[in-house]
């Protein structure tokens, strides 16, 4: 369990992004992939997205192909829903907030840095993501160049944040909201 019904709520909230921070730096920890859902043109889209940083404001970054659907979903819509699940501590999280896309900027090129050898692929494809393709050889087909012109950036700025504690029939239910700069705190009936 990451709480239980004696944590205080302060602690929850720490205890909550200390679990976020180290899914940044282990690959094998549960809320590294997280499922980020954005407005369709008809139905709500869901993928998952890999944790790459989240700072002191509690701000979180993706990385992703400017050329994706995602992002011409968030700059006709920027608010976005994140969805965590930890299966050994039992505790889920949902993530409000508005997004927002940086490409070729100061952030991109700090992040940039970090993608290293083949992984820059993932950005460098010749086809963007989704397009229609013959066969499966040419998705495999990247720029000679291992640029970062298509590499982008999403951000995250949550607005609100709520975990549930599953534990059998007395689960706990915890809602923290960005208010005037810092977080109020709440239990909810789970």
């Amino acid at each position: 369990m990451l709480f239980t019904e004696k944590t205080e709520l302060s602690q929850v909230f720490e205890l909550f992004q200390a679990e976020c921070s180290k899914a940044v730096i282990d690959p094998n920890h549960p809320f590294r992939f997280i499922t980020l859902s954005t407005f369709g043109t008809e139905f709500p889209n869901s993928r998952y997205v890999v944790l790459r940083a989240i700072n002191q404001d509690f701000k979180v970054y993706f990385y992703t192909d400017s050329r994706s659907q995602k992002i011409a979903e968030i700059q006709k819509n920027p608010a976005v829903s994140l969805h965590l699940y930890h299966p050994e501590k039992k505790v889920q999280a949902k993530i409000l907030g508005k997004a927002s896309v940086h490409t070729m900027d100061e952030i991109t090129a700090y992040h940039w840095k970090k993608v290293k050898g083949e992984a820059r692929k993932a950005y460098c494809s010749i086809h963007k993501p989704g397009t229609k393709i013959d066969s499966p050889e040419q998705a495999h087909q990247w720029s000679e160049n291992l640029d970062a012109r298509y590499f982008s950036i999403l951000a995250i700025n949550p607005r609100s944040v709520e975990l549930l504690q599953l534990n059998g029939v007395e689960h706990l239910r915890a809602v923290f909201n960005k208010k005037n700069g810092g977080w109020e705190f709440s239990w909810l009936a789970p």
